[in-house]
């Protein structure tokens, strides 16, 4: 199930669909992806214990994650450590830079141990973090050198729209089996 009923564009009186939104939903579609509060396979079990009723509410929690506010960290200081875990996808990527980053300061709450204005710059010359953008800047300028020729050889008149689906494909395909943020395709 997929529940889509934020994907779209205000036209008028309507709702639209742009060619984004259909293709998320194409995608997660064919791919069978569950994107929590997006899409979720839900067994046949599942919608007979339901009655048959398809709401998609009753099967997809569409409605948006509160930013919980930690109050003990407001007044005692410190970041508390489930919102450091909460960027896990990064430390995938950056596992020395988190433990670089941070010290704990008390049970459950950490410590930065850089001085705030220079996390930016600390960050962006870490040798993970430059490592990384190297790997990456090396994959699109291996996609931009060979999809230039089809870039150049637009000709007024040409539909866009299946030059920016192959473009867009390619590029995808480039970046596939990089450890990229989750859900590249949304």
């Amino acid at each position: 199930m997929v529940d889509a009923s934020r994907g779209f564009v205000k036209d008028g009186n309507k709702n639209r669909l742009r060619e984004q939104d259909i293709r998320k939903i194409v995608d997660v579609f064919n791919q069978q992806l569950v994107i929590p509060h997006y899409s979720r396979l839900v067994p046949i079990s599942e919608i007979t214990k339901n009655d048959y009723n398809l709401n998609l509410p009753r099967y997809i929690d569409s409605q948006e994650i509160e930013d919980i506010q930690d109050i003990e960290a407001h007044l005692q200081g410190g970041i508390p450590k489930a919102d450091i875990e909460g960027l896990a996808d990064y430390w995938e990527i950056y596992p020395q830079l988190k433990q670089e980053l941070f010290t704990p300061q008390r049970d459950g709450y950490l410590n930065i141990k850089i001085p705030t204005e220079q996390v930016k710059k600390y960050v962006f010359e870490h040798p993970e973090f430059t490592e990384y953008a190297s790997a990456i800047a090396q994959i699109f300028n291996q996609w931009w050198n060979e999809n230039l020729p089809n870039l150049k050889g637009i000709k007024q008149g040409d539909n866009p729209k299946p030059i920016i689906r192959s473009l867009a494909e390619s590029l995808l395909t480039a970046f596939e089996n990089r450890n990229l943020e989750k859900n590249i395709r949304s």
